[in-house]
């Protein structure tokens, strides 16, 4: 056992390293097993304050930490905690995640927690949110075979920018996400042109198409909307009225026979808002290019979960209309949506594959399909790593004479002369978890606690945590 302990002379702080004792009757410690313990005593001084003692303890990678009144009695490894035993958990609490970090205005959020592995049971994970801005149920549940469960973060319209943390628990297992609540953007009140189409993306040879003009909400009086055609062989009346009470407004276009290829963009202006429509003009007896499936394909083709991959689906031409293309996965660990649409003219569209913790690297395979016709794209899901955090954990002080406000967490690179704040904001719990960590590196933590004056204290005895 490791132990720091600190004594105070005439108000100043004296810090007496003792070295570890060897108890010979007790087996040797071995360093490089994954069951090493320890505990270390720590001092918070605030500045010209009366001073209070607290205790810090961690867990790193595959490390036990064990110490008497802290409350953390397990083994931590990788992101799991099982308590009362010496085996980590294989479906530990992962992640949380409402794949956003901002919020503008009052609207509902589809948010996640995520597990290291298949659960064998039920597992309930507790939720809480920092700010009542930010509402989330109080728990939600994983079934026994899935490895994730949803939820809706809903929020509140707020007048300036703040940030709230979610926080997801379970078996002793903390982990947060942070949104950013903006106040939602200035909307006119009124109804403005908000598209205009004639519902096709090419039109062959002398033939009349019928169009529309659509505005943002009902017109409180008759809007003029004004057209125009940037070819001459697609013809469009100057303008079209939308009658008051109504959203849309129909007219015609008339285009000529033409010899070669064009297009000709369409263009609807109403009070100072202008909004476009391409048609591609062929002439009579050419084949229009069909737009089929071309390719499927991600940002990264290798991920170690959990992480979120970007891909896309692309169309051999722009869509005509509206294209569904169907997705799946082979692999449970790397989910997609079902489906995704391709809207009329567009050639592309994106979406998330989101992927777990696996144990064993495995390759995942994934099908995108429209209109019979089928791509794939495989990624690799690296599991030779194993994910690492550290838990940090002390006591709050037994009495001061001051009014704590709560804690800031700094961390140096061992070594390092710097420390930078972990935490941007002061945190009233006595815990926290840096996910943020690489194998191989070695790091130095204090805690300083911070009274409601934003005075904070002396910080306490370095901690070093060397990563596996």
């Amino acid at each position: 056992m490791y132990e720091s302990q600190v004594r105070l002379i005439s108000g100043r702080e004296l810090v007496a390293q003792v070295q570890p004792k060897q108890n010979d009757r007790s087996p040797r410690v071995d360093r490089n097993a994954i069951d090493s313990k320890f505990s270390i005593l720590q001092s918070f001084l605030p500045k010209s304050r009366r001073a209070w003692t607290g205790a810090l303890a961690f867990a790193a990678g595959c490390v036990l930490a064990v110490l008497p009144g802290c409350g953390v009695t397990g083994v931590r490894s990788g992101s799991a905690l099982d308590s009362g035993a010496n085996t980590p958990t294989a479906d530990a609490l992962s992640m949380i995640s409402c794949g956003t970090q901002s919020l503008a205005g009052a609207q509902t959020k589809a948010c996640s927690v995520y597990l290291s592995g298949t659960a064998t049971k039920r597992i309930e994970v507790s939720l809480t949110s920092s700010n009542a801005a930010l509402k989330v149920p109080s728990a939600v549940e994983v079934q026994a075979g899935a490895n994730t469960a949803g939820f809706n973060a809903t929020s509140e319209a707020v007048s300036q920018s703040v940030s709230v943390t979610i926080m997801g628990e379970e078996g002793g297992v903390t982990k947060t996400d942070v949104i950013t609540l903006n106040p939602a953007a200035a909307t006119s009140q009124g109804s403005t042109l908000s598209k205009v189409s004639c519902g096709t993306q090419s039109l062959t040879g002398a033939q009349t198409k019928d169009c529309s003009v659509y505005l943002s909400a009902a017109a409180t009086s008759q809007t003029v909307v004004k057209l125009s055609s940037s070819s001459s062989a697609l013809q469009s009346p100057t303008s079209v009225d939308v009658p008051a009470g109504n959203t849309t407004a129909g007219f015609a276009v008339t285009a000529s026979a033409v010899s070669t290829p064009q297009t000709a963009t369409l263009t609807a202006t109403a009070d100072g808002v202008s909004k476009t429509d391409a048609i591609t003009l062929y002439p009579t007896g050419t084949p229009v290019p069909v737009s089929t499936l071309s390719k499927i394909a991600c940002v990264t083709q290798t991920v170690t979960g959990p992480a979120a991959d970007a891909c896309s689906v692309y169309l051999s031409a722009a869509t005509t209309s509206q294209t569904v293309v169907k997705l799946s996965s082979t692999s449970s660990a790397l989910t997609v949506p079902a489906s995704v649409t391709v809207v009329a003219g567009a050639t592309s569209v994106a979406f998330t594959a989101t992927a777990s913790t696996v144990t064993t690297t495995e390759t995942a395979t994934l099908t995108a399909t429209a209109d019979g016709v089928s791509e794939t794209d495989v990624i690799q899901l690296d599991g030779t790593g194993t994910q690492h955090d550290v838990q940090l954990s002390w006591n709050a002080p037994s009495s001061t004479s001051v009014q704590l406000a709560g804690y800031r967490v700094y961390r140096s690179t061992a070594g390092a002369s710097s420390y930078q704040p972990l935490n941007s904001s002061v945190d009233v719990k006595t815990t926290y978890t840096d996910t943020s960590v690489q194998s191989g590196q070695t790091y130095d933590y204090v805690v300083k606690s911070v009274d409601t004056a934003g005075v904070e204290s002396a910080p306490s005895n370095v901690t070093s945590v060397t990563i596996p």
